[in-house]
Parts: C-alpha cells; structure tokens; sequence
C-alpha cells in the first residue's frame, strides 16, 4: 500500500484549488511551485505516486489533464481531524 504523506496531500489540494481557480489542472512546475518544491522530477515522482495510490488521474497524450479523485481529499481531511495531538499539560509532569 502507498503511503498518502502531507506533501501529497498538498499536492492534490493544489491541484483542485488550481482547476476551480483557472479551468484548466497546473502544470508540473506550477505545482512544484505551489507547494515548495523546486526539483520537477520530485514534482513528477509525487504525481506519479499518487496515480499509482488512485488518488490522481491524467489522460493520456493531453497537457494540463491531472483531475484528483473524488472523494479523495474528503477522506484525508476526515482522517486528519480524528488524529489527536497530546496534550501539553499532561507532557509537563512526564519525567
């Protein structure tokens, strides 16, 4: 199984704020640039990986043709919100 890290998730965020904002997916450099990666190749890696996990899809011999699954982001964030951070006063008298 592919693990969905936070850059990913990032990604695919991107990805559907992009589409809405412009009707049209970004490219891979305007995604490296949205979320901070400079090197295009670690850009495609991530796509790549997330169309391996099925969280994206790109049509075949068209530019710009990235679409993040549906229900896909939904999942993730609901996930998110069920993870719990310590609690910081309980961590103080830890010793």
């Amino acid at each position: 199984m592919i693990e969905i890290t936070k850059r990913r998730v990032e990604i695919c965020e991107f990805i559907v704020q992009f589409t809405a904002q412009h009707g049209y997916a970004p490219t891979v450099r305007e995604i490296g640039h949205g979320v901070g990666i400079v090197s295009t190749g670690a850009v495609q890696y991530q796509i790549l990986t997330l169309q391996r996990a099925g969280a994206l899809r790109r049509q075949p011999g068209v530019s710009r043709a990235l679409v993040v699954k549906p229900g896909f982001l939904s999942k993730r964030r609901r996930r998110a919100r069920h993870v719990q951070s310590p609690n910081p006063r309980s961590m103080r008298h830890a010793k």
